[in-house]
């Protein structure tokens, strides 16, 4: 079972569950003073003292992307988003247990990334409101961090945040070192208390890199993984979540046909209104007989392949027939290279209903590829 914590999609914003309300913001002043009055005093005296709020680490939300299905070798991509619950900036790990392998064989690694390079950690901003705000507005009075800039407690221009359980966009944060603001791109959908939680949300990928191979054919293979968040502060709070990548096989196969002098038995496929052959359909041919050779690869339901190519090296005492070589039944999109077909150097495939040389093969499609050759 999977630890998961949903997404809910709202005319395009996403929501999450309620965050912890009326939290007091990391690095906010607390200031309390007592006034004394008496008979005869004219101006009355105070007193006042102030703290200072540290960090409070918490676990993060992690979202949970649904499972998985690609082909061997191909690489699982899980896009996450990541939202803080504490009441200030921390630093969150991510990290991942070593796959767990089913029918599996291989050695996959898994590696973090936001669009860039790698990365191993995500730091998200928090602060709070400090005023009611009412919905429709888009100016929030949050507490200063301490410092005059345009930050408060890592929340910038550009950072998505989280208040009340509605996403919006930062428009700018200022900062006098009393006060602060944060003005968002859209209104509030709703009004916000003192102490609301301002919490800043970020994406990242987890990369199950290069699944493997499936070991026995036709048996389920799956790869799970769990990968954790922990927050570097306090007892390193944490929140996990698992996926799992189902893994499958790829139908790749050859075939052969004399045009000259049809023959052999049993037919294995029928293409362009031919019957082709494999090997235990044993084809033969004499000198002079012209050959066509079909090469045929499906992509399996569930998973698009990219980057196809298909290579092939004639047999010998064979001439290859010039500008016999077809895509799916029509032109390559290549030329010949020189007095050899251009599956030669490697081509790149697609199926019927994708861009020609396009290396992409839809789920559940096929990519075949025919030439000639004449038996010297």
């Amino acid at each position: 079972m999977k630890n998961k914590i949903p997404i809910l999609l709202l005319a395009g914003i996403s929501m999450l569950p309620g965050l912890a309300q009326a939290v007091a913001p990391a690095n906010s002043t607390l200031t309390n003073t007592a006034t004394l009055t008496y008979a005869g005093l004219a101006t009355p005296i105070t007193a006042t003292v102030d703290i200072t709020v540290n960090l409070t680490a918490a676990a993060p939300i992690l979202s949970a992307p649904a499972d998985s299905t690609v082909a061997e070798n191909q690489n699982a991509i899980y896009p996450y988003t990541i939202t803080s619950t504490a009441n200030g900036s921390d630093a969150y790990n991510l990290s991942a247990a070593a796959p767990v392998l089913s029918n599996v064989t291989g050695a996959p690694t898994v590696t973090f990334n936001q669009g860039g390079p790698d990365v191993t950690s995500v730091i998200l901003g928090a602060s709070a409101a400090s005023a009611t705000q009412t919905a429709g507005n888009t100016v929030i009075s949050v507490p200063s961090d301490g410092t005059a800039d345009s930050a408060i407690n890592n929340i910038t221009a550009g950072d998505t945040v989280v208040i009340g359980g509605t996403a919006y966009i930062v428009a700018s944060v200022t900062d006098d070192g009393t006060n602060g603001t944060i003005t968002l791109t859209t209104p509030l959908a709703a009004n916000i208390n003192q102490g609301d939680l301002i919490a800043e949300q970020q994406t990242f990928n987890m990369v199950v890199n290069d699944a493997g191979t499936v070991t026995v054919s036709g048996t389920p293979a799956t790869l799970d993984v769990t990968i954790t968040a922990a927050a570097s502060s306090g007892a390193n709070p944490s929140s996990d979540d698992l996926t799992v990548t189902t893994l499958v096989e790829v139908t790749f196969d050859k075939y052969v046909r004399n045009t000259s002098n049809p023959n052999g038995a049993p037919v294995a496929i029928t293409f362009g209104g031919n019957n082709f052959f494999a090997t235990a359909g044993t084809v033969t041919a004499v000198q002079g007989d012209v050959l066509e050779y079909l090469i045929q690869v499906t992509a399996p339901a569930g998973t698009t392949l990219t980057g196809a190519q298909f290579a092939d090296v004639l047999p010998p005492f064979t001439t290859y027939v010039a500008n016999s070589t077809q895509l799916n039944g029509s032109a390559t999109g290549a030329a010949d290279a020189g007095a050899n077909s251009p599956l030669i150097g490697g081509l790149l495939v697609n199926d019927a209903g994708s861009a020609v040389n396009s290396g992409t093969i839809a789920a559940g499609t096929t990519a075949s590829a025919t030439l000639q050759v004449t038996v010297d």
